[in-house]
């Protein structure tokens, strides 16, 4: 019997998995994904990334340590498409500038990882906004899924709070705690995963960013017959990743500097690099789905309706979030568990 179950349950986890990636706007966002690691890759061996910290050197943008810390933060703003590529851009963009100027790794560290998910969920014209439209479209509402979205924007207070706090610490120059100490022993990792590209000229980068920003707006207004917020996201963004994609490719094969098999080979070592993320996001899209059709949030919003005071629902949202996050490690596949759960439980406010 033991057996008999466990099989019946490997084969509905399965088929559970396979029916996200049938769903079209997932299949999007998972494909959006991985393109994403094809365009990492070209931004990182075209040069275009080094170029533009040379750049911004020499117009003396970055000359001290507060002006390399507020250089980081900054650039999170010119690459909120992706988590990924903000926290990518700034390790190779500044990590050379944190060295010459003293800082920590640790603290270059902190100040991509709080930058980089936050901007992302404020600035929603990217794959986590499409990400999280999906999960909120599959619920009835009373005001279209687009205004619940945009309406989170000044609720987000964690996302606000963190970057405040980023700011203040570079600003001032004042760390605490294990980061205090990692400044004071001025800890440097030995070995990088980043690959030193030698700087090219700064459009190999600007020029494909430019064309996944552009383009996403593009398209979002396409999908919503020019109405900006009735786009698809998920379509737009997939459509505006395999553009920036091509511009890439393109911009580097007529350079000249690369042959068109090793491109090739560049976007495919750029997706396997993201492959694991993608695969978590997937079990988590399967899992959030699991929870929805089992009915979890309705039975948990009837138990905290029954026993916990209304006000203290947000709080517990937050607490739960912060467990599923820290658990799973990823944002994406926390808002896949947690919506499907905190959806009923926010009709009870």
């Amino acid at each position: 019997l033991g057996a008999s179950l466990l099989l019946n349950g490997s084969i509905q986890t399965l088929e559970r998995i396979i029916e996200v990636t049938a769903d079209a706007g997932n299949a999007r966002i998972l494909m959006f994904s991985l393109l994403v690691g094809g365009l990492l890759a070209y931004l990182r061996y075209s040069g275009g990334v080094t170029a533009m910290v040379d750049l911004l050197v020499r117009k003396g943008v970055a000359r001290t340590g507060r002006q390399a810390g507020l250089l980081t933060f900054g650039i999170s703003f010119f690459t909120f498409i992706e988590s990924n590529l903000s926290s990518l851009t700034k390790g190779i963009s500044t990590r050379g500038l944190f060295d010459k100027f003293g800082m920590s790794r640790a603290r270059l560290a902190y100040i991509i990882d709080s930058t980089s998910s936050p901007i992302c969920i404020i600035i929603l014209l990217n794959g986590w906004g499409a990400y999280v439209l999906g999960l909120l479209s599959t619920y009835e509402l009373s005001v279209p899924a687009v205004s619940v979205l945009l309406g989170t924007i000044p609720l987000n207070f964690y996302a606000l709070f963190t970057l405040a706090v980023v700011l203040y610490t570079i600003i001032s120059g004042k760390v605490y705690g294990p980061l205090r100490r990692a400044e004071q022993q001025q800890n440097r990792l030995a070995d990088h995963t980043e690959i030193d590209t030698p700087a090219s000229h700064p459009s190999y980068m600007l020029v494909p960013l430019l064309t996944l920003v552009f383009s996403m707006v593009a398209f979002m207004l396409m999908t919503g017959n020019g109405n900006l917020v009735q786009g698809s996201g998920s379509k737009s963004v997939l459509y505006a990743t395999v553009l920036a994609c091509l511009v890439a490719y393109s911009m580097m094969l007529f350079s000249r500097r690369f042959q068109h098999q090793q491109l090739v080979n560049i976007g495919f070592k750029g997706i396997s690099e993201l492959l694991p993320v993608v695969t978590i996001v997937l079990l988590s899209m399967a899992l959030g789905t699991s929870l929805k059709v089992l009915g979890t949030g309705a039975v948990i919003a009837g138990i905290v309706d029954q026993n916990v005071p209304h006000f203290l629902i947000p709080a517990l949202l937050f607490l739960a979030g912060s467990l599923i996050s820290v658990t799973t490690g990823t944002s994406w596949g926390t808002f896949a568990i947690l919506v499907p759960i905190g959806m009923p439980m926010v009709t009870l406010l």
